[in-house]
């Protein structure tokens, strides 16, 4: 399991297009914990409760993301690679700036907390 780490410098994991926020995930289904648990290279590594088995593990990424975020799952959606590890998920209703400040709290409380999937 990778090091949680709060570590942003790479900022290829986030971006804004279209007027929603942008992020690439790693997902992590099957895990014991839920939550955002790192990065993996230029993606944010998200784990999972749910088996990656007819689009449970992706709408479970949602409601963590969404949870995460303080956002409604209506404005959480997987935009691509709902058959894979690596997404891309649209968010609406944050910027950019909103989302990092509010992915490095929740990195740093999983830290603090002993949190993560393993």
């Amino acid at each position: 399991m990778a090091t949680v780490s709060v570590d942003q410098s790479s900022s290829a994991w986030v971006g804004s297009a279209r007027g929603c926020v942008r992020l690439r995930i790693r997902a992590v289904p099957g895990s014991r914990r839920e939550g955002v648990i790192g990065f993996h290279g230029e993606s944010l590594r998200v784990a999972v409760h749910a088996p990656a088995d007819r689009g449970r593990a992706n709408e479970a990424l949602v409601g963590v993301l969404a949870s995460g975020l303080g956002l409604d799952r209506r404005d959480v959606e997987v935009l691509s690679g709902r058959s894979g590890r690596d997404k891309i998920v649209s968010v609406k209703g944050i910027d950019e700036a909103a989302v990092r400040s509010r992915i490095e709290r929740l990195l740093r409380a999983g830290t603090q907390s002993g949190g993560g999937a393993r």
